[in-house]
């Protein structure tokens, strides 16, 4: 994933024990405001901060440091807000109280593109009283952040930022001096520091690294193919990130796929159905992780064993997905009565999600699926062919989820009496997670 994307900085200060005053922010899309803030005072608890608010809505502290000497000890301070509370419209008041009457120096960092959960991705914190010129302070992440610098100072200085920083703010006022510095880092730990003049003997150290967003899963539409048992299906498949690739199958009888690969690399079953009233109709759903997928960017065939020639096979790619094989959720219809509709429930997890299902019924070309499907939310239909070319239909539909629970995918007909066979498989995919962590699974 990408480092979040650095907005602008706002900068501000006061010499009594508060401040309130107007700021703004932009329209962006997983916002975050992150505030950071020099106080001093004649003890930790005097420099220390009461009621951090935008609009009202507290920041949440990220980290906080204070100077480790005698006489004056001066705070560093990081608090962040996440998009769904920053407030609208723009602008807003911000108001800073503390428990002292030196004052506060203050910079407003505002980034978009950023993850809004594990916020932050790392920080860390560091004080000091020894007289020196330059500092530097590290933070372990585990990722490719945006990277917020915060040195608070209780004395008049100019500061420059080491390389590889940039620096965003350099305030110094009566009360103090507050330094901030970004930096978009793929190391771990990230080292931030600066250089000033003249030499202080009170420093306070903050970093706090703020992950991109995680992309939602999305699933290829253009690079769908299509094919039959008989052969190979030739697939394409790009070269984006977190990839898994799917095989969808249908085929008119009781018998299911023995095995599918993927450039001669076998694939994991995810669910099978298999109704049974007459010749039957078997659907399976097949899986390949990225790290059996070739580079991209090429074709690729897909073969499958086991199954009658005319059997349907359809490929399609997803991306930024999580890579584990979740669980998919199975429905066998065998009503011999006005049945035209046939559900498959599962559970999504936390965050965004896909979820693909798939239906075929051995009644066509009487019956047809109705478009879209229907359900939780709003389907959007993938395909629909004939499965062999003269009698079971095939559909598949798909929807993208931002709610975790129970979700449920619905298939009906038009133009007979009933399915008189059906078979039917949902799974949900969730969003890449970085951490491999075994995805909860669906529910039937």
């Amino acid at each position: 994933m990408a480092a979040p994307n650095y907005v602008g900085t706002q900068t501000g200060s006061n010499t009594g024990t508060s401040y309130s005053g107007s700021v703004s922010w932009g329209s962006g899309s997983n916002r975050i405001l992150v505030l950071c803030i020099a106080t001093k005072g004649n003890s930790p608890s005097e420099s220390s901060l009461t009621s951090v608010t935008l609009d009202g809505t507290p920041f949440t502290q990220a980290a906080t440091e204070t100077s480790a000497g005698s006489g004056f000890v001066t705070r560093s301070s990081i608090y962040y807000l996440l998009d769904a509370d920053i407030p609208d419209p723009s602008p807003g008041t911000l108001t800073i109280s503390s428990n002292n009457s030196q004052g506060v120096v203050w910079a407003l960092v505002e980034i978009d593109g950023a993850s809004q959960s594990s916020v932050p991705d790392g920080f860390s914190e560091n004080g000091s009283n020894s007289s020196q010129g330059s500092w530097s302070n590290s933070s372990t992440h585990s990722g490719d952040p945006l990277c917020i610098d915060a040195m608070s100072h209780d004395v008049n200085v100019s500061g420059t930022a080491d390389s590889g920083q940039t620096e965003r703010a350099d305030l110094s006022a009566n009360n103090g001096t507050l330094f901030v510095s970004t930096e978009e880092d793929i190391s771990s730990p990230v080292t931030m520091g600066w250089t000033w003049t003249p030499n202080s003997n009170r420093q306070a150290h903050c970093i706090a690294c703020f992950a991109g967003a995680i992309p939602a899963p999305n699933i290829e539409t253009g690079n769908l193919a299509q094919g039959n048992a008989g052969g190979t299906t030739s697939h394409t498949l790009t070269t984006e990130e977190n990839r898994g690739v799917l095989v969808l199958i249908d085929d008119e009888s009781t018998t299911q796929a023995s095995a599918v690969t993927y450039n001669g690399v076998n694939m994991t079953l995810v669910a099978s159905s298999t109704a049974t009233t007459g010749v039957g109709n078997a659907s399976s759903m097949w899986f390949i992780l990225d790290e059996d997928l070739p580079a991209g960017g090429a074709s690729y065939n897909v073969s499958v064993t086991g199954l009658d020639a005319g059997a349907s096979v359809s490929v399609v790619e997803l991306n930024n997905v999580d890579q584990v094989i979740p669980t998919g959720s199975a429905v066998d219809t065998t009503e011999t009565g006005a049945v035209l509709t046939s559900d498959a429930v599962a559970t999504a997890p936390d965050g965004n999600s896909i979820a693909v299902g798939v239906l075929g019924q051995g009644n066509s070309p009487t019956v047809t699926l109705n478009d879209p499907p229907t359900g939780t939310g709003t389907w959007t239909r993938l395909f629909k062919i004939n499965s062999p070319p003269t009698s079971a239909e095939f559909g598949c539909g798909y929807q993208n989820f931002t709610s975790s629970g129970s979700k449920t995918y619905t298939e009906t007909g038009t133009g007979g009496s009933d399915w008189f066979r059906a078979s039917q498989i949902l799974a949900i995919f969730a969003e890449f997670s970085g951490d491999n962590a075994v995805f909860f699974g669906c529910n039937f």
